[in-house]
């Protein structure tokens, strides 16, 4: 059964939304370059933001609940794996070059407020 974890991601405040995208897709083949063929997830689905189209700067989040700001996020990515072992192999391959990985990181995020989590299978209707 296909396992499926979520990267919320926050871009740092030097970057521009489009900077910010521009390095998020150059990391995903470093990571998964990085992580090596048995880790790499089978996908990596990334969600960013969407910016109002009126914003001058580019930076007002389209956001339909509350205010842009309680989100936080710049991107989502949802990594899926082939099952939860397959997400096992990756996250000890993650661990054993995390210094790396975190070092490419932080050169487009906002380390301290980076969060992964996990997901129960998708119900869809």
């Amino acid at each position: 059964m296909p396992f499926t974890i979520a990267a919320f991601v926050t871009r740092l405040p030097t970057l521009s939304p489009t900077e910010f995208q521009s390095a998020y897709e150059s990391h995903v083949p470093f990571l998964r370059e990085t992580v090596g063929d048995a880790g790499s997830p089978e996908t990596i689905t990334r969600h960013y933001v969407r910016r109002a189209k009126a914003d001058p700067e580019g930076l007002k989040v389209v956001s339909y609940t509350g205010s842009e700001e309680t989100f936080g996020y710049d991107l989502v990515s949802y990594l899926t794996f082939k099952d939860e072992d397959h997400a096992k192999v990756f996250q000890e391959a993650y661990g054993e070059k995390q210094q790396e990985i975190g070092a490419k990181v932080a050169e487009f995020a906002e380390l301290n407020r980076f969060r992964v989590i996990a997901f129960q299978d998708a119900i869809s209707d």
